[in-house]
Order: C-alpha cells, then structure tokens, then sequence
C-alpha cells in the first residue's frame, strides 16, 4: 500500500486502484496487437497478456479458421522451459462447442472433469478455458492452467480478459482475413500442372500412401520417382499447398482413425503402427488434423 501510495486506505479500496491499474495496462498495451504482422506472433501475444494478467503458468490458444470446423492448436506458452503442451482437449472442445467459460479450482478432484483422461493424466488444477468470440461467433479458445496452485483464477478476472479478448478477436480476424486472402491470392497463381506433373504428383501421393508407416524422407521419395529431391518437394507444395512431412502426417492420422475404431487396439500401438516415434508427437499432429486427441476421438465412436 505505501508503495502504491495508499497508506491508510482500505483493502477494499486498494484492491480497486490494483485492477483499474491493470485494466489501463491493458487498453495501453491492446495497441500492440495490430503491429503484429503474422498469426504466430499475434497468438504469442495474446497469450503472454492473459498469462499476465491472471497468473497462469501455461497458456493454449486455439483458433478456427473455417466456420464450423474444430479448432486447432495456434500457439503455445509455458513459463518453465521444457514443459510440453498438457491441457484437456475435452474442455477445450466443450468451450468451442458450448460458448460458455469452464473455470475449475481444482479440476482432478472434481467430478465434473474427473471423466476426462487427460485431467488426471496431467493432474490439472486451476484451469480457466474461455470463448474467443467475434461478432457473436466462436472463432478460438483461450486456455490458460496453473498445475502448481489451486483455486487460482476466479470471477475477478473476467471483465479484464473480456476486455483483452475482445481487442484481440479483432487482430485475430484481420489477421485471418489477411492470411486467407494470401493464400487465396497464391491459390490463383498456382500453375496449372503440367501431364508430366499430373503423373508425378499421383505417383508421389501414391509412394506416401504405401510408405506412410516408414520415416519417408525427400531424398527417399525423390530416389523411387527417379526425380530430383528439390523438384519433388516443389511439386507437392506447387500443387496441393503441403509438404511432404504434412502430406504423409495426414495419410497416418487418416489410418489412425480407423485402426481406433477396433476397441481392443492400444493407442499407443496405433501411434507406432502408424508411424510415429512419440505419443506426444502423435497427439499433437492428430490433434491439428482433426480437432480433437485420439482418446476423444475414441471416446465419441
């Protein structure tokens, strides 16, 4: 208090300086997001905010580019180096899904999240997941958690992070907006393939999809075709927008998918089966292709 020079005030009347305090920091720095130039450094800061202002250890953006689709996994931030991304994809869905703020105090013991896997796979305590809106619609979810305290966040928050979101929602949208005229644009100057293009293309989409399982590299698939690795990396990307480690990263999720549906195959087994050399790694792409992890995906039928 004497710091703040309130000497003699009451708590109630600090705590009310404290929050006009940082909802001013806030409108001072909402201006920062319109310099951000790509959806990368845009989604870091928003992140770095929300983490600020409430005291979160982890924080997740997730962010729906189409209308209707589920979100995907745009940026991450951890204030331990090291940390990988643990978060409940279910409460994320249900956000996405229901527009309504989760906020738990200590969500591994209570029975509300107790039936999802990865609350008690990653010992989830204080979580605040809220909608990221833009004219009425549901365009991300922001996910912020402290696994090191309990009952951290709490209805205090809410006017600051609304007040936070809704100058992001906009950055987010132009930026959006930006990044789809972009590849539209590229879209249209993409040239038209050639009959010998044609012919390689479906003869390195068809190589991917019988090695999908094998570490394919550029070198590998360029050597089969009898092409150089350079031309075989532009062909793909030239045409169908992905390189190849995204092309070969959707044939396993698409084959993940289906081996999920037989009840008695580990996960763990499908991931390896598929070709991945990680159940984190396996997460994370199944996650940013469909929307949701495989035990979710498993769990819906």
């Amino acid at each position: 208090a004497e710091a703040l020079e309130l000497s003699g005030e009451t708590p109630e009347r600090i705590d009310d300086f404290i929050k006009k305090g940082r909802r001013r920091q806030l409108l001072e720095h909402s201006g920062d997001f319109s310099a951000c130039h790509t959806i990368d450094d845009l989604s870091g800061l928003i992140l770095y905010r929300a983490m600020e202002l409430t005291g979160a250890r982890n924080g997740y953006l997730f962010l729906s580019e189409d209308t209707g689709m589920p979100p995907a996994l745009a940026a991450s931030r951890h204030l331990d180096e090291g940390s990988g991304d643990e978060y409940s994809g279910n409460i994320v869905i249900r956000v996405f899904d229901t527009g309504q703020t989760t906020l738990t105090t200590n969500a591994k013991l209570e029975k509300e999240f107790t039936e999802f896997r990865s609350v008690s796979r990653y010992g989830l305590k204080s979580v605040r997941c809220a909608p990221v809106r833009y004219n009425d619609l549901v365009n991300g979810v922001v996910y912020l958690d402290n696994n090191l305290v309990t009952g951290l966040f709490g209805p205090e928050d809410a006017d600051n992070l609304a007040l936070l979101f809704s100058r992001a929602t906009l950055a987010i949208e132009n930026r959006l907006l930006h990044e789809m005229l972009r590849k539209a644009g590229n879209e249209n100057k993409r040239p038209r393939k050639s009959k010998a293009d044609q012919a390689n293309l479906s003869a390195a989409l068809d190589y991917l999809v019988r090695h999908y399982s094998e570490e394919v590299t550029r070198d590998d698939l360029a050597d089969d075709l009898g092409l150089s690795p350079d031309y075989v990396g532009k062909l793909l990307k030239t045409h169908t927008g992905k390189t190849i480690r995204e092309q070969l990263n959707e044939i396993r999720v698409k084959q993940a998918m289906e081996m999920l549906a037989d009840p008695d195959r580990k996960i763990i087994e499908i991931a390896m089966k598929v070709g991945f050399d990680s159940m984190r790694t396996f997460y994370r792409v199944f996650f940013r292709v469909t929307g949701m992890t495989p035990t979710e995906y498993r769990e819906r039928g």
